[in-house]
């Protein structure tokens, strides 16, 4: 299937991304625009977003990784890039719920 989003992904298309891929698709097809208006309303990443999704302590800092990635990769090469850091954030969130504890 083919998705849409706006270039120059950050944290928010790009955990959309890694989102789809992991659950949804399993050969999906990225397709980067220039404009917003060009993107649908139901786009990757095009969803309102929720102040409390920042409140968590790891957000800022996987914010900064992914800006300064963003800086140096086009947005193919920061979806190849950003998926093991999402990976290993859902695998220690998992383990932790199950746990009842961070993992050590």
């Amino acid at each position: 299937m083919r998705w849409a989003t706006r270039k120059h992904c950050h944290v928010d298309r790009a955990a959309c991304a890694w989102l789809i891929r992991r659950f949804m698709d399993d050969d999906p097809e990225f397709v980067f625009v220039d404009d917003a208006a060009e993107v649908p309303a139901d786009a990757v990443g095009s969803t309102p977003r929720r102040r409390e999704c920042y409140d968590a302590p790891e957000a800022a800092g996987l914010d900064v990784l992914l800006r300064g990635l963003s800086l140096t990769n086009g947005d193919e090469r920061m979806l190849e890039l950003t998926a093991p850091l999402f990976d290993g954030l859902y695998e220690f969130k998992k383990r932790a719920l199950l746990l009842g504890r961070e993992p050590s």
